[in-house]
């Protein structure tokens, strides 16, 4: 399949913690411009479990009329209560969503059996395209192969997946369960690094946030790729493998690269919701640094 990189975005919010969307313009404006295929708002990046229902349904009638085709729209539709999860898929396909993203359900402990169900009934009432969305260190549910298998054959309209795991090994193991008989099914990887892993066993690529912050080079990957530019291609996985880091400087990285994202030049605010509102300065520097060491090289 043709590579592609996609960003879960960041939710820009004003001073009183309200969405700010004349923030959220420039961000979709630096995205676009930089030429990410792509955008996935109210991902994990984009604090979704922050957001009411309505803040769901308003945001993401602004982000599709705003980004109005120029790239993808995947939105994250995934709530605690099975009708809103319903609903919101709905709505953000009837206004021209590319699919919908729904994460696994969290708090309550699944077995297989549930999670064929919840996602059996959930494609069932979709009117369009979705992505099962597995990130099993924040949900506490996993998706084993066959279950993906049961589900995808069970259901026309799940058409890709988004793996947010630790090991690629996992995401292989899916691929290589579904590649014989739906060669089509879009696998995407959580992580920057995995982009060339996923791209090679057969996936699409990679929605990975730290494209919020350099989108050039997730793009200029996506060219390098797809050209079979080889020079180019080890050149740019060298540097997202060293700024993988920028994951673990904060707990949460949201404000962390929204801090960034405005010492970068981009004019933001950088509220991030409760409780991780407060970045350090020591972070926010020592990820500049560490942007500033790797893109000169």
């Amino acid at each position: 399949m043709k590579a592609e990189f996609f960003t879960p975005a960041l939710t820009i919010f004003d001073h009183a913690g309200q969405i700010d969307y004349e923030g959220n313009r420039r961000l979709i404006k630096h995205l676009i411009d930089n030429n990410i295929d792509g955008i996935v708002p109210l991902g994990s990046t984009g604090e979704f479990t922050s957001l009411s229902y309505e803040e769901k349904k308003s945001f993401l009638d602004f982000y599709l009329s705003e980004v109005s085709g120029q790239v993808k729209v995947l939105p994250g539709t995934g709530c605690q209560r099975f009708d809103e999860t319903v609903d919101l898929s709905n709505f953000a396909l009837k206004k021209g969503a590319e699919a919908v993203l729904v994460i696994g359900q969290y708090y309550y402990g699944m077995t297989q059996a549930d999670v064929f169900h919840y996602y059996d009934k959930l494609a069932k009432e979709i009117d369009g395209p979705m992505y099962l969305y597995n990130y099993p260190e924040r949900t506490g549910m996993d998706f084993e192969p066959e279950t993906v298998l049961k589900l995808v054959s069970s259901n026309a309209n799940i058409v890709g997946m988004k793996e947010s795991v630790g090991s690629f090994a996992h995401t292989r193991n899916i691929m290589a369960c579904l590649q014989k008989d739906y060669p089509h099914f879009k696998m995407y990887s959580g992580f920057d690094d995995q982009f060339l892993d996923n791209i090679d066993y057969g996936g699409c690529g990679s929605i990975g946030a730290i494209s919020n912050l350099l989108p050039d080079l997730c793009s200029s990957w996506v060219k390098a790729k797809n050209q079979d530019d080889f020079e180019s291609i080890v050149k740019i996985k060298q540097k997202i493998h060293r700024l993988m880091p920028l994951y673990q400087i904060e707990t949460n990285c949201s404000g962390l690269y929204k801090a960034i994202l405005k010492a970068r030049g981009l004019n933001i605010s950088t509220v991030t919701q409760f409780p991780f509102e407060s970045v350090s300065k020591a972070s926010i520097d020592q990820a500049l640094k560490l942007i500033e060491s790797i893109m000169t090289d």
